[in-house]
This record gives structure tokens, C-alpha cells and sequence, in this order.
């Protein structure tokens, strides 16, 4: 796929509206637009990697991190007791 057509690429740079919830240099995270339930959040890093296994570990450990401190404030909004965090990659090859 042409990065210039991936639809969380152009969410990242701007170029495709999105509710942006919280961002850093290197990750977006974002309500999705079809949610599973109230609160699904889509964290994606900037750059296009096509597949899980070609995040750099690095990156994907930051990853973790970041979606621990969303979980957390999830919890606190929707008052809930458990938030889930998924390397999905099914949908969107970024």
C-alpha cells in the first residue's frame, strides 16, 4: 500500500479529521469512528509501519506505556474497572 493512501497515516498527519485525544511526536491516539463501545480509542504510531513485527521494540514498548496512561484516565471518565489494550493490525495496514 501507498502511504499515501493509508487513512491512519493522513489521520496523523492531519490531512483526515479525527477526535484527537492525546498525541506525542511519535503516537495519535484517537475515538474510533465505528467504537465497539463507549470510549474505543485507536493509539497509532506517526510513521507507517505496515506490520506489529516491524514496530521497532523500542517503540512498542512506549506504545505500552502510553496506552497504560490512557487506560487510566479511560477508567476515571467511563468508571470503569478494566480498560483492554489490543496489537490488532486486521483492518488497517499501518
Amino acid at each position: 500500500m501507498d502511504v499515501s493512501e493509508c487513512t491512519f497515516c493522513k489521520i496523523a498527519s492531519g490531512s483526515l479529521p479525527s477526535f484527537r485525544i492525546w498525541q506525542d511526536r511519535d503516537f495519535v491516539a484517537f475515538l474510533d469512528r465505528h467504537p465497539i463501545r463507549e470510549g474505543h480509542v485507536q493509539l497509532i504510531p506517526r510513521q507507517h509501519y505496515v506490520f506489529f513485527d516491524d514496530l521497532p521494540a523500542e517503540m512498542a514498548g512506549r506504545m505500552i506505556v502510553a496506552g497504560q496512561n490512557i487506560a487510566k484516565r479511560l477508567k476515571l471518565v467511563f468508571g470503569v474497572d478494566r480498560v483492554g489494550f489490543v496489537f490488532s493490525g486486521w483492518d488497517v495496514p499501518h
